[in-house]
Parts: C-alpha cells; sequence; structure tokens
C-alpha cells in the first residue's frame, strides 16, 4: 500500500509539472484503463447483461 501511495505522488508530481497536453493525455488514459477494468468487474461478477444487450 505504501508503493502504491508512493507511486501515486510520483504520478501526479509528474502530470502537475509535465505541460498540460501531457497530462490531458495521461489522465484521459487512466480514465479509458478505469472504465475497461471497472467493465471488466461488471461482466465477471455475473450481472445480468443478457437481458439488455
Amino acid at each position: 500500500m505504501r508503493v502504491l501511495s508512493r507511486f501515486g505522488m510520483n504520478l501526479g508530481r509528474t502530470l502537475f509539472l509535465s505541460p498540460p497536453r501531457l497530462a490531458i493525455a495521461a489522465i484521459g488514459a487512466l480514465a479509458v484503463f478505469m472504465l475497461c477494468s471497472m467493465i471488466n468487474v461488471f461482466l465477471q461478477s455475473g450481472l445480468p447483461f443478457h437481458r439488455y444487450f
């Protein structure tokens, strides 16, 4: 957990010091990754998706 927080602090410092375009790209990539992992979790948890699709 401590390693994760240190990694998060380094990531935040890098995003803060980097030019805005790079920060926006990194945040976008992180958002896409979070969305994909959330969809993965939903699909693996066996929610009744087949009712809607």
